[in-house]
């Protein structure tokens, strides 16, 4: 639940998590123009000489800066040896048909391969040419040994597996001029799935990691658009007015959707998104595009519900400073907004409901006397400093993480703790830069004793693979509803669903590679299936 993340380090890590191997048939040189979401942020030189594969990469986000150089020698299928250079950082290998050797300064371990291998370095996309060779050698399809190499780094094997597939032809478009490529489909340590797109001669022309939100498009390839691909959109089912809301100093701007097969004036509900920066969509771009908010406007509009969404603060199209808000400020946001509903002509006063994802499960409790119903998706019953700790801990003893992942995330505990320390001391800084104003006020929250003073219906929904806030939370805010008098709660628990309410993605068979942010659809049903209820 931490605010302040740095999109930076989360770049590095999710591109850890997902790199592959590169070459082409015969020589071969370019520029990969590389995007995170929406935003271009670098680019990757290669050449394929008789050397073998050099690749120098420039990537910025914010104001950091990453610079990486490789070098595999040999040719496709037949790599000999290794560099890799970043941030200091020197890894040199052998490789042989059946192992690879690294060597960080004096360190040097040997690891066996078990057949066709991709070594699939950290932040390299012309890497990922060898899967395209590894597809067509092996009649399309193949499973191979995926060398990682920054995994030695953190004591863990550099060897984990993939496949990867050759899907047939797709048709494309750049600025309207029709291009046929060939699609390839490859599956990385079980979880992330890597669309790749070659020219008809077989050089990589893009990659796609829609888990991370990565694209690398060959720079005379950008502007590639499949032909016949539809942007996400309002449903027919629901008139859309976008509205600005001032706060003070700060305007909120957002969209009121209204259904369109009934007459106002409409119930209606406030949509709420959890700590972190989050537009009306209910993403927050480029990091976790789910547009859960979006889907609920489109749902819940077919049954009669109005819908209001909105950019955050300092997000999209409000003004403001989302990082240099307070608990208080956001809830005077939200405050504003069901003041906005109250005197819209199109919408019935006596029925607002709210929805909190996370802290926003904070907020609804606070503003109950305003609502006629809450739902509350992955709500804390403890204060945030407690949940900040339970969740390193939780995740520290996760069977999930790798050994080198909980260490890492134990690393982090001495940090929070100096951080909750600092604010409990009235500091205005930290050894983590957070907005110690917001953990103050969350400190001082008691979301037992707020839930306590809900008399109307609440439904409460948690993922049973909630890692941030575990799932007894959501029991705990149920019974204190019901010792408190209101029998009116629903508690339901959403198999192998994480904190943001995608599928979970280990030993999970409902998980889709090619689809790692889909929302569980059991979220829309259930909250449209209670909001009707409480409407009959």
């Amino acid at each position: 639940m931490s605010r302040n993340q740095s999109i930076f380090a989360i770049l590095l890590i999710v591109f850890m998590a997902s790199t592959s191997l590169a070459g082409a048939a015969g020589y071969d040189a370019g520029t990969f123009v590389v995007f995170l979401g929406e935003e271009e942020i670098g680019v990757e030189e290669f050449a394929f000489t008789e050397e073998g594969l050099s690749t120098t990469g420039v990537f910025s986000v914010g104001e950091q800066r990453l610079e990486i150089s490789t070098l595999l020698t040999g040719t496709l299928g037949d790599w000999n040896g290794y560099k890799y250079e970043s941030m200091g950082v020197k890894l040199e290998g052998t490789l042989a048909p059946n192992s690879f050797q690294i060597a960080v300064g004096p360190l040097e371990q040997s690891f066996s391969l078990s057949g066709s291998y991709a070594l699939l370095d950290n932040n390299v996309f012309a890497q990922y040419q060898e899967l395209i060779h590894l597809a067509d050698a092996n009649d399309g399809q193949v499973e191979f040994d995926m060398i990682t190499p920054i995994l030695f780094l953190m004591n863990q094997s550099p060897i984990l597996q993939g496949r990867v597939s050759y899907d047939g032809i797709v048709e494309y478009e750049i600025d309207g001029v029709p291009v046929s490529l060939k699609e390839y489909s490859a599956v990385l340590d079980g979880t992330i799935y890597v669309q790749i797109l070659s020219r008809m001669d077989g050089t990589m022309a893009a990659l796609e990691i829609p888990a991370q939100l990565v694209k690398a498009v060959r720079k005379e390839f950008v502007g590639l658009t499949k032909i016949g691909a539809q942007e996400n959109g309002s449903s027919s089912l629901q008139n859309d007015e976008e509205f600005q809301v001032p706060n003070g100093d700060v305007t909120l701007a957002g969209t009121l959707s209204l259904p369109s097969t009934s007459t106002g004036p409409y119930p209606v509900i406030l949509l709420n998104s959890g700590s972190g920066p989050q537009d009306r969509n209910g993403n927050t771009p480029p990091v976790l595009m789910t547009y859960m908010f979006q889907t609920m406007a489109e749902r819940f509009t077919q049954h009669g519900i109005a819908v209001l969404r909105y950019d955050e603060r300092g997000v999209g199209a409000s003004t403001g400073d989302y990082d240099e808000a307070a608990f208080s400020d956001l809830v005077s946001d939200v405050e504003a907004l069901i003041n906005f509903l109250k005197q819209h002509s199109q919408i019935d006063a006596d029925r607002i409901f709210m929805l909190g994802h996370s802290e926003g499960a904070y907020i609804a409790p606070v503003l109950a006397d305003e609502l006629a119903g809450m739902i509350l998706l992955g709500g804390p019953s403890t204060p945030l400093d407690e949940i900040m700790v339970e969740q390193l801990e939780y995740q520290a003893a996760s069977p999930w993480l790798s050994e080198a992942e909980r260490e890492m995330v134990k690393s982090y505990v001495p940090l929070i703790n100096q951080v909750l320390q600092d604010a409990r001391a009235g500091k205005s800084e930290s050894v983590v830069p957070m907005n110690l104003d917001w953990i103050r006020e969350h400190m001082v929250l008691d979301p037992l004793e707020n839930i306590s003073q809900v008399k109307g219906p609440v439904l409460i929904l948690h993922g049973t693979h909630d890692l941030k806030v575990m799932p007894y939370h959501a029991q705990a805010l149920a019974d204190r509803l019901r010792e408190s008098g209101n029998d009116e709660v629903v508690v339901h628990y959403l198999d192998n669903t994480t904190h943001e309410f995608v599928f979970f993605p280990y030993d999970n068979p409902q998980y889709d590679p090619k689809q790692p942010l889909q929302v569980n659809p059991l979220v829309f049903d259930l909250t449209a299936e209670w909001l009707e209820n409480q409407l009959k």
